[in-house]
């Protein structure tokens, strides 16, 4: 039977793997692509916030999704993280969380992550989240599909910021790239004028000799 909530989303992404699991993976970047949760502090046990906001295995995060304008602060737990060898062919990384908000008989909740590796500079991004329990189907009739677009925006928000990020670094290296060949081409004409410039100089100087012996050859 399927959970009351279930959400499966994917988009291609013009960006490394390693780069877009690195943007995803740190929460201190939420607020700048992130519209369904851009408040994300990774907390130790006390619930003060941790040196770092970079997840890891049973990092503890204060998550503040944004649904109609307003916040519903939870408590999650990473439950999954996998980061690929260096050597692996295929390239996949993967983290997932859970919440930790409320007793498991009232709600549980899964949300996965996945990165995977196209080539060097292009990546699929899949996530998901699975709700069970009353409170999911609490959460669903109060909600209906706000949940899910949420997540959708999620995906968008980090799909656009990576590309972006990407085309802003291939705009810079073109910029850079004209004027190492503006200046080629204005040196070049001049090197290569050298011999005309020469050529003519000692075709100035003959000239110059042969209007001089014509004259005194006239006034002899």
């Amino acid at each position: 039977m399927a959970p009351p909530i279930h959400i499966r989303l994917e988009a291609p992404i013009k960006a490394s793997a390693e780069a877009t699991w690195n943007k995803l993976i740190d929460t201190s970047t939420w607020p700048e692509w992130n519209p369904f949760v851009p408040e994300a502090t990774v907390v130790d046990a006390s619930g003060a916030a941790h040196s770092s906001q970079v997840l890891k295995l049973d990092s503890l995060i204060d998550f503040v999704p944004v649904l109609n304008g307003k916040k519903y602060p939870t408590k999650q737990k990473v439950t999954v993280f996998e980061q690929p060898s260096s050597d692996e062919g295929k390239k996949i990384y993967r983290v997932s969380w859970a919440t930790q908000s409320y007793p498991s008989l009232l709600l549980s909740t899964h949300r996965f992550n996945e990165i995977e590796e196209v080539n060097a500079s292009e990546c699929i991004y899949r996530t998901g989240e699975d709700q069970w329990g009353p409170l999911a189907y609490i959460t669903k009739m109060l909600f209906g599909t706000l949940v899910e677009q949420g997540i959708r925006d999620w995906v968008n928000g980090l799909k656009q910021i990576m590309e972006k990020s990407k085309s802003r670094d291939l705009a810079d290296a073109e910029r850079v790239q004209p004027r190492a060949k503006k200046k080629k081409l204005i040196h070049a004409p001049i090197s290569n004028m050298k011999p005309m410039l020469m050529a003519c100089s000692i075709f100035l100087i003959i000239s110059r000799q042969m209007i001089i012996s014509s004259a005194t050859a006239s006034e002899g």
